[in-house]
């Protein structure tokens, strides 16, 4: 009679078991703190509008490399205020291009008013899908020095703090269906409700050069810091006053010497 004898699979010794546990708390220790700075767990939403800010950015700034053409990262406003006491905030972005001269000209025969010096300033909506317009995640905008308070301030104080962060303000266009240009409004761009006359016909944005720097003004700061933080009215209570910057925010910074950006904190 054949007698087969069969051994039985060894198990993990002690020894095994506390070397492999080991190394899993290394591993985690490891890779916890990095996924919190990648915003991988859930709640982030600070968090994941500065990526997505610091990735339309670098976006912006690629696509005016590899095209040959300025190009903006346009901003949306919202008056987060009253129509009385307006207080303007960005919280969402599209990547555009200028016009380049042929599309101008087919421009001016449809703006007859405009004018050669008009094109600088004169956009297009690219056709990917980093040409829509994406409202920042959650309840998150644009804060402190990036907010355009209207409340007490005139149009040139508007336009001095813009400077300060090289905001530009553009003209945007379209193209309908029929292959014809239209104009588009801040006014009809959601979330921009009751935006006051003096931002509602021109879009703030970053423009980009084929070089790859920012393209300035003398006011402008060579590193500009992007606050990423709540919207006023949903602000976690820090016991801070109503009007001042919520104390959770992500920065962003932009160099406008080189075009380049990080996220610092």
């Amino acid at each position: 009679m054949d007698v087969r004898h069969y051994r039985r699979p060894r198990g993990m010794t002690l020894v095994e078991l506390v070397v492999v546990l080991a190394i899993i708390i290394v591993v985690a220790a490891v890779a916890f703190p990095t996924f919190g700075r990648l915003g991988m767990f859930s709640g982030d939403e600070i968090g994941t509008s500065s990526r997505e800010l610091y990735t339309m950015l670098r976006a912006a700034r690629m696509y005016a490399a590899s095209n040959r053409a300025n190009t903006a990262l346009v901003y949306t406003l919202k008056n987060v205020g009253t129509a009385s006491a307006p207080v303007v905030v960005i919280d969402g972005m599209a990547l555009a291009r200028q016009l380049n001269r042929d599309d101008f000209k087919v421009l001016q025969g449809v703006f007859t008013t405009l004018t050669e010096d008009d094109r600088e300033d004169s956009f297009a909506v690219v056709k990917e899908q980093l040409g829509e317009f994406q409202t920042m995640s959650g309840d998150t905008c644009l804060v402190e020095d990036n907010f355009v308070t209207l409340a007490d301030e005139d149009e040139d104080d508007v336009d001095e703090r813009l400077k300060r962060a090289g905001i530009q303000r553009i003209s945007l266009y379209d193209y309908g269906d029929d292959g014809v240009p239209y104009e588009v409004e801040p006014r009809r761009v959601p979330p921009s409700s009751l935006l006051p006359d003096e931002l509602n016909d021109k879009f703030p944005a970053h423009v980009f050069l084929p070089s790859g720097i920012v393209k300035t003004y003398a006011q402008t700061k060579p590193r500009v810091q992007l606050s990423v933080g709540y919207l006023p009215e949903v602000r976690p209570n820090t016991g801070d006053a109503a009007d001042e910057p919520s104390a959770t925010a992500a920065i962003v910074e932009l160099y406008t010497a080189t075009g380049r950006t990080k996220i610092v904190s």
